[in-house]
């Protein structure tokens, strides 16, 4: 190979980009998707640690110290797959909704601020 035939790599400057403007609606319907997504695992979070726990014995060994300890009422179990999997919803649907929230006046006070800040500056450069 000739050395003079090579051309070092030029060194790019790179590009400066400034975030002046973040959608809201985009960001809410964004992070609804991914709230949601994370709530479905919630909720197979939830039911598999109650079948690891009912499997092992816990509940019931909570529901006879609770019939020891205050002498009946063992009849009521409050460890039921029904009553977890309906926390669960509503743990999945609180969190989903201050989620999407969260992250919609999250863009609206970022649209407000930038004026002041300038908004987010990223370089853009190549290795």
């Amino acid at each position: 190979m000739n050395p003079s035939a090579q051309v070092p790599a030029a060194h790019s400057a790179g590009s400066l980009v400034v975030l002046k403007r973040i959608d809201p609606w985009t960001t809410a319907r964004t992070a609804f998707i991914v709230s949601l997504a994370l709530g479905v695992s919630l909720l197979v979070v939830f039911m598999v640690v109650w079948v690891f726990l009912a499997a092992t014995g816990v509940f019931d060994a909570i529901l006879s110290t609770f019939g020891d300890v205050f002498s009946g009422g063992s009849g009521i179990s409050f460890f039921s797959l029904l009553r977890t999997f309906g926390l669960g919803l509503i743990v999945v649907a609180v969190q989903i909704v201050t989620t999407t929230v969260g992250a919609a006046l999250y863009a609206m006070i970022y649209n407000l601020t930038v004026k002041y800040t300038g908004g987010i500056k990223v370089d853009l450069a190549q290795n």
